[in-house]
Parts: structure tokens; sequence; C-alpha cells
């Protein structure tokens, strides 16, 4: 599993734990296809939940 994969596994994983009714859509150059190698992951989740929590794993 390359590198990309595994932190897509991560974020997927750790939001669909604590969110499972979640959307996540990616964004910007890496989604375009045109990212290059330094290149920010772009990410936008919405929460469908009256109560958020700010922890981080």
């Amino acid at each position: 599993m390359s590198k990309k994969e595994q932190i897509l596994n991560k974020i997927l994983g750790v939001v669909n734990r604590t969110a499972p009714d979640s959307e996540i859509y990616l964004y910007g150059s890496r989604a375009r296809g045109n990212s290059k190698k330094l290149s920010d992951w772009d990410l936008l989740i919405l929460l469908n939940s009256p109560n958020i929590s700010f922890d981080f794993e």
C-alpha cells in the first residue's frame, strides 16, 4: 500500500469511527490531479451532528 493510500485510509477510518454519517470531499490540486510532491490535502468534512468534539487522535 502506498503512503498516499495509508494516509487516506487513516483519515477515512478516524472520520468514519467518530462521525459515521459525515461526508468527506477532496478538492484542490489533488482532486484535479495536478498536485506536486509537497502539495497539501484539501478536505472538506461535513458533519451531521449538533455535538462536535475537537479531540484529535
